[in-house]
């Protein structure tokens, strides 16, 4: 089992958010890794932070199913994490949008 290590960010207003990466997500998840997780985990770039509320569970369980042994190193604590200002993370990629139809 290859063991890889995560960041846990924390905030004083109680978030926490388990960061990764979107290449990371589709190479153990598949191509639908947004439908496993909530709006409530974030997205910049091709990071995602997910929230430690559920999603950080279901994560590691999807790790341990893909032979990842995932380890958990809490790396900041700030007062008010920048991770709240970026974009909710979204079911589906602009791409992958299905066009509303009349």
């Amino acid at each position: 089992m290859k063991t890889r290590i995560f960041r846990l960010y924390t905030d004083d207003l109680g978030g926490s958010w388990l960061k990764t990466t979107k290449t990371f997500l589709e190479k153990t998840i598949g191509h639908d890794w947004r439908k496993v997780f909530t709006c409530f985990s974030y997205e910049y770039r091709n990071y995602v932070y997910l929230d430690s509320d559920g999603d950080v569970t279901r994560f590691l369980n999807w790790c341990k199913a893909a032979g990842v042994n995932p380890v958990v190193r809490h790396y900041a604590h700030v007062p008010r994490s920048a991770i709240r200002r970026y974009e909710p993370l979204s079911p589906l990629t602009p791409s992958r949008k299905v066009p509303l139809h009349d």
